[in-house]
């Protein structure tokens, strides 16, 4: 709670408290009537045609049929016997969830770690060499332009269905939208910083690992957070494209199924582990950033 010390400070924590109550009620709220909503639609469809649990499932439909439905999964992109036509099974169904869920989040990792270093280096080693700045800024600018989705079919020609074509694809993504991010953030140190360095005998290259790097830090933490939910996007969409195994595959086949509700299970997950992932790394850039200050809630 935010302490407010005045002659009524037991009062206006009280309403500060009561407005964050509000906050949260108004929040859940919100999620509660979108289910809903959804719910009632899926039921009014289900009255007009049989077919409604392929267009718009009932949440019945999704966990009592179509979650077992995964089972039938189970041997394919290396998992189990390598035969198909499993029984609807709850416990095959997770076996499958837990081995796609891996091989997706072992790709976006060694992706967003691969794509992490070199976008930041690279943007911090450019500032450092105007040089090279002006040399590869106007390439970069022109790549961060085209859509990366569109790149998909290149890498997937350069490097077939391996796993390097997976990790490459989303670090090339990270690289770039880090780069640029690394850039502004470099440019928005305040130059009083760097002339307090130099008065003070830093050389340049002290100067930025010292000074510079250290304050870009917190707005780099940003650009991570933006690129987490973009990297498991473009995660689904190559795999979708052209993988044998992951969540992605997962969401192909079950388009082929005509089984809407499999769709929306592999969304669902999709969005928790985007939601860990960030939590994850909120909790590290806290640590690193420790000694900014906050504003305490």
């Amino acid at each position: 709670m935010k302490k407010i010390l005045n002659s009524r400070g037991v009062k206006v924590e009280i309403l500060v408290d009561l407005d964050k109550r509000r906050h949260r009620i108004l929040q859940i709220s919100s999620v509660f009537i979108i289910l809903i909503i959804w719910e009632v639609f899926a039921i009014i469809l289900k009255l007009i045609t049989p077919h409604a649990y392929q267009i718009w499932p009932t949440f019945e439909n999704i966990f009592l049929n179509s979650l077992p439905q995964l089972a039938v999964f189970y041997g394919m992109g290396g998992l189990g016997t390598g035969t198909y036509g499993q029984e609807p099974s709850y416990w095959f169904a997770f076996l499958v969830i837990g081995y796609h869920t891996a091989l997706t989040f072992a790709r976006i990792v060694a992706g967003f770690l691969l794509g992490g270093v070199l976008g930041i280096g690279l943007g911090l080693l450019v500032k450092a060499n105007s040089k090279m700045y002006a040399f590869i800024e106007t390439p970069f600018r022109f790549i961060r332009i085209v859509p990366i989705m569109a790149l998909i079919p290149l890498f997937i020609v350069w490097f077939g269905s391996k796993e390097i074509s997976f990790i490459l694809y989303i670090a090339f993504a990270v690289t770039v939208v880090l780069y640029l991010d690394t850039i502004s953030a470099v440019d928005n140190v305040r130059p009083v910083y760097q002339r307090f360095a130099l008065t003070l005998g830093a050389t340049r290259g002290q100067m930025f690992r010292t000074v510079i790097a250290p304050a870009c830090i917190p707005e780099l933490l940003g650009g991570l957070k933006m690129i987490v939910g973009q990297a498991w996007a473009l995660s689904l969409a190559a795999e979708f494209l052209n993988a044998q195994n992951g969540l992605g595959r997962l969401i192909a086949l079950a388009r082929l199924r005509l089984d809407t509700g499999i769709i929306i299970i592999v969304l669902i997950l999709y969005l928790i582990y985007s939601l860990l992932f960030l939590k994850v790394l909120t909790l590290i850039g806290n640590y690193i950033t420790r000694w900014v200050p906050r504003i305490e809630r």
